[in-house]
């Protein structure tokens, strides 16, 4: 994988963020140009991280208020979903 990995923690709020049961983590990987331009601040290519993930869900039926991406540069899980191919190339993946 690339070295652009974003671990992204969707939950409704703040308080619930605290505890994993609430939190849906998603790993986002940066593939196209638009997103992981060097030239980017890093809080950019966080906020475009928590934007991809934040797709994956219905707007509608979804209550998701508070979202953190930071870069992910640990030892991936042996087992990785599918990943869901965005559009512009870019990956997301459930963990």
């Amino acid at each position: 994988m690339a070295d652009y990995l974003y671990m992204v923690d969707l939950s409704a709020s703040e308080e619930t963020a605290s505890n994993p049961k609430y939190v849906d983590r998603l790993l986002v990987q940066l593939v196209c140009d638009d997103h992981k331009k060097s030239s980017l601040p890093e809080a950019d290519r966080e906020a475009s991280a928590s934007e991809l993930a934040l797709s994956r869900y219905n707007p509608e039926t979804t209550l998701i208020r508070f979202r953190r991406a930071k870069r992910y540069d640990g030892t991936l899980p042996s087992t990785l979903v599918h990943a869901f191919i965005e559009p512009c190339g870019c990956t997301v993946r459930r963990l």
